[in-house]
């Protein structure tokens, strides 16, 4: 069975995922297919999970820096480490 599970938790998206797809913003192409390699269930404090999750967010951070380039917006700035809140919850955890 295939199952397409859309999220906005990329933290979500590796722990339950067996591959993750980041799409390009224009047009709506695939950017990359990230296999997750992992057998369930999954240690979500794992290296493993954390190193994923750092890869999925700058593939992400990547297009949008692609995007915001070619829009000519010189304000945008990727977000640093020190700029990201954590969230209070994690919808994956409990899963």
């Amino acid at each position: 069975k295939t199952i397409l599970f859309v999220t906005h938790s990329v933290g979500e998206a590796v722990r339950l995922a067996d591959r993750i797809i980041v799409l390009h913003a224009h047009p709506g192409r695939i950017r990359r297919e990230i296999p997750i390699e992992l057998g369930h269930p999954r240690n979500f404090d794992s290296p493993d999970i954390n190193s994923l999750v750092r890869l999925v967010r700058k593939e992400i951070e990547d297009e949008v820096t692609r995007v915001n380039a070619q829009s000519g917006d010189e304000l945008w700035r990727p977000q640093t480490a020190g700029d990201l809140a954590s969230p209070a919850g994690d919808v994956g955890s409990g899963i």
